[in-house]
């Protein structure tokens, strides 16, 4: 397969239209950037609707949109070459499985320089090798995320064990229990010995 003159994109700078047209040639230059439908396995070559969609979703953020004046009228939309890499990027990750959110979440971690070289290296063996770990890891932060940890990641935290009784033990965060005032702690033992008094049936609802 000859391989693809990505000059073209640093060069490119025109309307959404013309941006369509520079994606469909890409994609007849390599035929794994185009999208399949899974019922029929036809080919989905870029389209003005795609294109509006990864604005909506944020694949493509505003804040790299190019507004080009030419006479009266509101100003036009002009695509550049950030775009271009930005799009075969989520094709190539799209291809590997992952939801449009999760991709335009990890674009906007990554500078235009870091997207490009991903890009052209997307084929060295040892870049698809780190590239590989890195999706592992992204992988796992969304479903964490998915399942509540905010933060995407495993946090460790220091454990402070209350024990009452040898039956009844508190335990509690220790980083947020030394940050406790006496309000605090008398807000959290109020609400405690009501719910155990409800419990029991000691407390009505």
């Amino acid at each position: 397969m000859k391989m693809f003159d990505y000059t073209i994109f640093d060069e490119f700078n025109g309307t959404r239209v013309e941006f369509v047209g520079l994606m469909n040639k890409r994609e007849k230059s390599d035929a794994s950037l185009l999208l399949r439908s899974k019922s029929s396995g036809a080919g989905l070559p870029c389209s003005i609707r795609r294109i509006d969609n990864l604005q909506k979703i944020g694949v493509f953020p505003s804040s790299i949109e190019q507004r080009v004046a030419k006479g009266p009228g509101r100003p036009e939309t002009h695509f550049t070459s950030e775009h271009c890499y930005r799009y075969e990027l989520q094709i190539r990750y799209r291809k590997m499985g992952l939801k449009l959110e999760d991709i335009a979440r990890r674009l906007s971690d990554l500078s235009p320089e870091s997207i490009k070289e991903r890009v052209l290296n997307w084929n060295n063996s040892e870049a698809i090798q780190e590239l590989g770990s890195e999706d592992h890891l992204h992988s796992q932060y969304s479903e964490l995320r998915r399942l509540g940890r905010a933060e995407g990641k495993v946090l460790c935290s220091e454990q402070l064990r209350l024990a009452v009784t040898p039956y009844f033990h508190i335990y509690v965060n220790k980083r947020e229990f030394e940050q406790l005032s006496a309000h605090d702690i008398d807000v959290l033992t109020s609400a405690l010995n009501w719910r155990m008094k409800q419990e029991l049936g000691l407390e009505r609802g």
